[in-house]
């Protein structure tokens, strides 16, 4: 649950988006709030963190147990990814459904991307229902707002290979595919699909081969993409 407030911050609720945003993105929590009556090891290790982060515990009758008030989520510049350690991106390509964004953004999170490229215009937003559907996977990606054409030139330029979803002809099945470590999928809306701009600049397009049925919703085809890289690209330990 969230509700939006007056100053651009939003409140959202849930242990597990607490405990997220406190491990991922602690300096964008402006204050945490505890009902006096919760309990439990969990909840005294939040007020512990949050009290050696400065960040102020607000303790009283919440309906909602935990939940904290967090500042607009902010942008990343794409000069700043780096090849090296940044090995895997995502884009989105006009899709605005909250759901479907909060879905990407929580195997996004699980899978290990380390970017999200969204656009300027055509994208829904980083809302509080976004990061309460992604389980604070929004915290755990950068997430880069661009125009996408320029975009994706500059991450060939940056030596990394552009994958489009698209069921054409030349496509070929995701588990065929030869995936390389340092990849960006881009993922278009279920009606529309990749651009056609997007399609053009790919390096390669794939498909997930699919039995009685044509597409999925981008949340689950998001996931189905992420999990066949980790597959292939097992993260250093």
């Amino acid at each position: 649950m969230s509700d939006k407030k007056s100053s651009g911050a939003y409140r959202i609720w849930g242990l597990h988006v607490v405990q997220e945003a406190l491990s991922e993105s602690p300096d964008m929590i402006e204050k945490i709030f505890i009902d006096r009556a919760y309990r439990s090891p969990a909840v005294k290790e939040v007020i512990y963190q949050a009290k050696e982060m400065g960040i102020p515990v607000v303790q009283g009758k919440f309906p909602e147990k935990i939940g904290m008030q967090m500042g607009v989520v902010r942008f990343h510049d794409i000069d700043t990814l780096n090849p090296a350690k940044d090995k895997l991106g995502l884009v989105l390509d006009g899709i605005t459904d909250e759901g479907n964004i909060g879905s990407i953004f929580r195997s996004a999170a699980a899978f290990g991307v380390s970017f999200a490229i969204v656009p300027k215009r055509r994208f829904g937003s980083i809302s509080p229902a976004v990061a309460r559907i992604s389980q604070g996977g929004v915290y755990k990606v950068k997430i880069i707002k661009d125009n996408l054409e320029p975009a994706l030139k500059k991450l060939q330029e940056m030596g990394y290979w552009i994958y489009a979803t698209n069921l054409d002809e030349d496509a070929q099945p995701l588990y065929k595919a030869d995936i390389a470590e340092n990849a960006v999928f881009v993922m278009g809306r279920e009606d529309k699909g990749v651009s056609k701009t997007l399609l053009k600049l790919a390096d390669e397009h794939i498909y997930i081969p699919m039995v009685g049925m044509q597409s999925l919703n981008v949340g689950v085809a998001t996931g189905i993409v992420l999990y066949e890289y980790r597959r292939r690209w097992q993260p250093q330990r």
